[in-house]
């Protein structure tokens, strides 16, 4: 009996060229020690596919995998898969989108209270997120004018490494979130 099951997932590039390397290891032939990805490989696959797309912050990653056995893959993420086709997934949700841009919020506030310049990655991942929240118009309404301006002000920031300049963006930014949160409740 032939069993299908897929795997979704998000992957920064360390974790992509990992869990890539894991693959390759695994089609060799050496098993896989400490492997913290989702999804356990086998031998008697029968197919495998494997969907990477690149998104602003990262990598969504799609496996669909076939096989002769049924007690392949040990994961709460993984789903059966249906015969129909899949409806693509690679846009991240509201709800998710919304989490991941506040923690880099606060990875950013925390660099900045601590002196530090924030990461250009989860700067990048932050300004990349607040576009995507354009694709939910009817949560977060019309984004401000000045919003996108100032996001793009806190990226040259960084490159220059200009402490004061990412403070007052942040500030800025905060400002304007408080706001629209305001008006949101």
């Amino acid at each position: 009996m032939t069993s299908k099951k897929k795997l979704k997932n998000y992957y920064t590039s360390n974790q992509l060229a990992e869990f890539l390397r894991n693959i390759a290891t695994q089609l060799d032939g050496t098993s896989i020690e400490d492997s913290d990805d989702q999804i356990h490989y086998f031998d008697d696959f029968t197919s495998i596919s494997l969907k990477i797309k690149r998104q602003p912050s990262g990598y969504s990653v799609k496996v669909k995998v076939k096989t002769e056995s049924l007690d392949l893959i040990d994961s709460a993420e993984v789903e059966s898969n249906s015969d129909k086709d899949d409806v693509p997934t690679t846009e991240v949700s509201f709800k998710h989108l919304k989490k991941r841009m506040k923690s880099s919020f606060k990875s950013i506030n925390k660099d900045l209270l601590a002196g530090r310049i924030p990461n250009r990655e989860v700067v990048e991942s932050f300004v990349a997120d607040t576009d995507d929240m354009g694709r939910f118009p009817e949560k977060c309404g019309d984004p401000y004018p000045g919003f996108k301006m100032i996001c793009d002000r806190l990226l040259e920031a960084v490159d220059k490494s200009d402490l004061v300049s990412l403070r007052n963006c942040y500030a800025e930014l905060k400002r304007l979130r408080d706001e629209c949160h305001r008006t949101k409740s």
